[in-house]
């Protein structure tokens, strides 16, 4: 009974749930269902802790998804760990099995304790202990790329069992930021070194060894090379075992820093890259890359293929009943939309796309939302001159007003619509038009 809705959120075709009758919201909440059973049973087989990072970027559903779980933990076995940004407002901070520990910067004694750990030695010069106080501020990351900063510089020394800097401080220049100090590492590798990290930043936070090997076309002991090199200097962690391993920024700031050192041009150039490596690597399994799919080529220079998957996202997501997300994907595709030339094809696209949200609207509660775009778009379908789409368009426009209260201008739009889907075959959108006739006429006394 849950397999159905795991293969559905996985992707997976032939899932068996097309042959389920429910809505979209139904659909969703039996996929949490699902992923709560999982985890509840999961814990009486043995405790489970689940580890989030980064909470502050998390997605609509995926937080539906958490809070749902967290409702039934109270007597598992299960521990959930979440880090995030202190601006970060959860929904579950009042629950009684709920604490949270507010990290502050490390004090002086704890940053002193940090570096003698780092360089595996408890005696440090006093004027390299002020150094790294005043610099780093007691920030940990800052600490640690501050440390491998002044190793690979080869400012500090270890001399009988004592670290100690090598040079007059005034005369040592050392980057103000942990940002500038991190883009110091990155411009010290070697060139083709340097543009292997700036690859893997473009693909994420983590990227397979087979996508790395896919976009950048290098022989096999060549990129292992290359990968070693930033293993060896801990920009980059393996993760898995080879040929099945990929590769991890150990901290979000490093990917953050060597993605934005790239030029816009050259971004284009590496996201159109990965999405065409994609689409070689998982020929029968796109639809699972959807998302992925259009956001890298949402970020190159291919605004056709961005609006191609941006479409195929958007509808996935309706399915899943992912509003949030699926409205997100319609704004992006209408952005480049907006950025081809003007053509009736691209017209009849905006037009096809912006019919398929109302059902996004309507669940959001976006009415005056989705009116007012179909009130800026109507001289751009009327002028397309195709009665299906614009019958179409109008039942949408006509189910608005109906929920305005506008009863006599929804009468008026919705047998325009009617008529016009009548002519062109368009029987779906006919009915979709007479079911807000007849309310109209309903709401409006004219029984």
């Amino acid at each position: 009974s849950t397999l159905p809705y795991l293969l559905e959120l996985l992707a997976v075709k032939d899932s068996g749930i097309d042959k389920i009758t429910m809505s979209p919201e139904e659909r969703k909440n039996r996929i949490l269902e699902a992923l709560k059973r999982i985890n509840i049973k999961g814990s009486e087989i043995r405790p489970l802790i689940g580890a989030f990072e980064d909470l502050h970027w998390i997605d609509k559903s995926s937080e539906d998804q958490l809070k749902h779980l967290l409702e039934s933990i109270a007597g598992a076995r299960i521990l959930l760990i979440f880090t995030y940004r202190p601006d970060f407002v959860h929904t579950w901070g009042a629950r009684s099995y709920h604490s949270q520990i507010t990290l502050s910067r490390l004090s002086n004694r704890e940053s002193l304790m940090m570096v003698s750990h780092l360089l595996d030695t408890e005696d440090l010069d006093r004027d390299l202990e002020e150094f790294i106080l005043e610099k780093t501020e007691g920030i940990p990351f800052f600490i640690e790329e501050l440390i491998k900063s002044l190793r690979d510089l080869k400012i500090i020394e270890r001399k009988n069992n004592r670290s100690r800097i090598t040079k007059d401080i005034k005369e040592v220049t050392i980057p103000a930021t942990v940002q500038d100090m991190i883009m110091a590492r990155v411009d010290s590798l070697f060139e083709e070194i340097k543009s292997l990290l700036q690859t893997a930043s473009a693909v994420g936070r983590e990227s397979s060894y087979d996508l790395i090997k896919q976009v950048t076309g290098l022989a096999e002991q060549e990129l292992l090379s290359r990968l070693s090199v930033l293993k060896d200097s801990e920009l980059l962690y393996e993760r898995g075992i080879y040929p099945q391993s990929s590769y991890v920024f150990k901290h979000a700031l490093t990917q953050e820093v060597a993605y934005n050192s790239l030029l816009q041009k050259r971004k284009k150039e590496i996201h159109a890259a990965i999405g065409s490596a994609m689409e070689a690597l998982y020929p029968d399994r796109l639809e699972e890359h959807y998302e992925m799919l259009a956001y890298h080529y949402g970020r190159s220079a291919n605004a056709d293929k961005a609006v191609d998957y941006l479409e195929l996202a958007n509808q996935k997501a309706i399915r899943l009943n992912a509003m949030e997300e699926a409205k997100a994907y319609f704004e992006e595709a209408i952005a480049h939309l907006d950025t081809l030339p003007e053509s009736k094809k691209n017209r009849q696209r905006q037009i096809s796309l912006l019919l398929n949200q109302g059902e996004v609207f309507l669940l959001l509660v976006k009415f005056s939302e989705y009116y007012e775009l179909l009130t800026r778009y109507e001289p751009m379908a009327s002028g397309l001159g195709n009665p299906e789409l614009l019958g179409a368009f109008y039942a949408r426009l006509g189910h608005c007003e109906w929920a305005f209260g506008y009863f006599d201008l929804a009468i008026k739009t919705l047998t325009k619509a009617a008529e016009l889907c009548e002519a062109a075959g368009n029987a779906e959108d006919a009915g979709y038009a007479y079911v807000w006739l007849e309310w109209s006429h309903l709401f409006r006394g004219d029984f």
